[in-house]
């Protein structure tokens, strides 16, 4: 990593993570995992019950982890 921005060690810790997903066989997509789009909004709800939720920083709306889930559903980057 040495000679590299943050931005740029950051981007290969990330492809690093993905690669390693792939060779243990970490699914991609909530979709292969059998989550249907219909559970996002009771998911949603249990992850705000989450104890995490608690401590987190950033507090989510049901809105934002439901589009979290739907990124993660289609297998999209999440931002």
């Amino acid at each position: 990593m040495d000679g590299l921005s943050t931005d740029e060690a950051a981007l290969k810790a990330i492809s690093a993570i993905q690669r390693l997903g792939q060779q243990v066989g970490i699914p991609r997509d909530l979709k292969s995992l059998g989550v249907k789009p219909e559970d996002f909004a009771i998911m949603a709800e249990n992850a705000k019950k989450d104890v995490c939720q608690l401590t987190n920083p950033r507090k989510a709306t049901k809105e934002q982890v439901i589009e979290l889930y739907r990124q993660a559903y289609e297998g999209e980057e999440i931002v």
